[in-house]
């Protein structure tokens, strides 16, 4: 054991820790068989790249992949929908994919799910910029939820005017998680 231990470099550990944070390990013994799988592909479905991941567990067991869908290009603005699939076998396979929110030309991204551990409720976090002006000057927090395992969602609720100080610029609620608090 001491000889396998001398062996783990930094390395292993962010990369083990960057799979944790990912969502990746949520393999029960009997999807074993399952090592890996792609929740989104560039190129697919409408979009000319996913970016920005964050994954969650509900109270349920269901995986939740969000990403930034970019119609376009690769671009960090312009036409970018929060988009979502669903994995009822530990992230082994995927549903199809869910648009949680198109805001048209203008971006809607920077997933940040976290899950209530006592209502099963999903928030989203998400920030949204106007398209056609410089992201620093109109980029807005929003909140959406689900209350059925990430099937539907809310429509997007701006609460802007409570967690953004006046004196910022660029800002994002995302990419990650959240952490929901038991206590306190």
């Amino acid at each position: 054991m001491l000889e396998i231990l001398r062996k783990i470099t930094p390395l292993h550990l962010v990369v083990g820790f960057g799979l944790l944070v990912a969502g990746i390990i949520f393999v029960s013994e009997a999807q074993a068989a399952c090592t890996s799988s792609v929740p989104f592909t560039s190129g697919t479905q409408g979009y000319h790249t996913f970016r920005i991941p964050a994954v969650v567990k509900t109270t349920k067991g269901t995986v939740l992949a969000f990403a930034e869908g970019r119609k376009n290009s690769i671009s960090d603005t312009g036409d970018i929908d929060l988009v979502l699939k669903r994995s009822t076998d530990g992230g082994c396979t995927w549903g199809p994919l869910i648009v949680v929110w198109n805001s048209g030309i203008h971006t809607s991204g920077n997933p940040a799910p976290v899950v209530d551990p006592a209502t099963g409720k999903i928030i989203l976090l998400s920030t949204w910029n106007d398209a056609t002006k410089t992201a620093s000057l109109t980029r807005y927090v929003y909140v959406l939820s689900s209350t059925d395992d990430g099937v539907t969602w809310s429509a997007p609720r701006q609460i802007t005017s409570t967690t953004k100080l006046s004196g910022w610029t660029w800002y994002a609620t995302g990419p990650g998680h959240g952490t929901a608090l038991e206590y306190g």
